[in-house]
């Protein structure tokens, strides 16, 4: 499937199934098994935010920005990062839009891969070091 970015900031279908891949069908924060319907059980949630009606900077549809989530922005361990904001920035869960810092660039706390680097292409580079 092609891994192109929206123009809104949106992970197309390609970009979610690597996304998907990549997290091997589990939950980036807690590492459990991801089931049920996505919007009500699990997301894909953005680390630089889109932002209220989206973003015409295409790295924030990139896989690199995107890890899946239990629940919905408000529910299970997608309401747990929006609602714990300084723990889940300081894990690489949530990066400022202020254009300093690229997903890419910034390494998070993924529960199923470790510390690691997110590839724009869905793969990780594990183990990296605080820059």
């Amino acid at each position: 499937m092609k891994r192109t970015a929206r123009p809104d900031g949106s992970f197309s279908r390609g970009t979610v199934q690597s996304i998907w891949d990549r997290d091997k069908g589990r939950c980036a924060w807690c590492g459990t098994p991801i089931w049920g319907e996505r919007g009500v059980n699990w997301s894909v949630h953005h680390i630089e935010a889109r932002g209220m009606g989206g973003t015409n900077s295409a790295y924030v549809g990139m896989a690199s920005n995107g890890v899946l989530l239990h629940g919905s922005g408000t529910t299970a361990c997608h309401g747990y990062v929006e609602s714990h904001r300084d723990e889940a920035a300081d894990k690489g869960f949530l990066i400022a839009r202020s254009g300093i810092e690229r997903p890419g660039n910034v390494p998070i706390e993924h529960a199923v891969h470790g510390r690691c680097l997110l590839m724009d292409n869905g793969t990780v580079v594990r183990g990296v070091e605080v820059f």
